[in-house]
């Protein structure tokens, strides 16, 4: 795994180089011993590790633990691609504007090689900006939930979360949607929100319906 002829690079530039080759020579086999299906999912992914680390991540939300994070692309139980987060982000896609997290994801699916995939994405990750890079750079179509505020949303499908719990059921099941126009480079994107216990919100370029 390791030279011990080569001389250690800096942390910042290189923080996985110990095990790099071993990462690197993952991600070249995943993609030979697996064909993707035509739905996958990106997310984060942690590995567990309980001794002290620079890099570790303090997971405070839910019962992983703490360990070491990427971004990882799925399929099926399989993890097809993985992109670590304390490695620095690819530059090529920072300097499209992208923030750190979607340029390490449109690294991901880079590496996907058919057209129109649809890829679905929790909260962290879905933004308007985002499913036209996607749509635009990757040909990969993107799905599922998203943040209220800063990603994109049309104020049209917004809904005011209710606090007593009879304004609730009066609202409970009510779905709105707005469909982009006028952009030649991402003809499908609909954002719709649906009211359950509070209001959540969605955006895709693979909506076919909305009922």
């Amino acid at each position: 795994v390791q030279d011990p002829c080569i001389h250690p690079p800096s942390r910042k530039r290189a923080p996985n180089w110990k095990v790099w080759p071993l990462i690197a020579w993952l991600n070249f086999m995943t993609v030979l011993a697996w064909l993707l299906g035509a739905v996958f999912s990106a997310d984060e992914q942690t590995q567990g590790f309980q001794g002290n680390h620079a890099d570790k991540k303090r997971i405070t939300y839910k019962a992983e633990g703490d360990g070491f994070q990427c971004d990882a692309l799925c399929d099926d139980g399989w993890t097809h691609q993985v992109y670590f987060r304390n490695d620095p982000a690819p530059q090529e896609y920072i300097l499209m504007g992208l923030s750190p997290l979607h340029a390490r994801v449109l690294w991901l699916l880079a590496c996907v090689k058919d057209r129109w995939h649809i890829c679905g994405l929790d909260n962290l990750y879905n933004s308007a900006k985002f499913c036209r890079v996607a749509y635009v750079h990757s040909k990969v179509l993107l799905n599922g939930v998203t943040r209220k505020g800063m990603r994109g949303l049309p104020k049209c499908v917004l809904q005011e979360e209710k606090k007593k719990r009879s304004d609730v059921l009066s609202v409970r099941g009510t779905v709105k949607a707005a469909v982009l126009v006028n952009d030649p480079k991402l003809p499908d994107l609909v954002a719709s929100s649906i009211y359950d216990t509070k209001p959540i919100q969605f955006l895709s370029t693979c909506c076919q319906s909305i009922k």
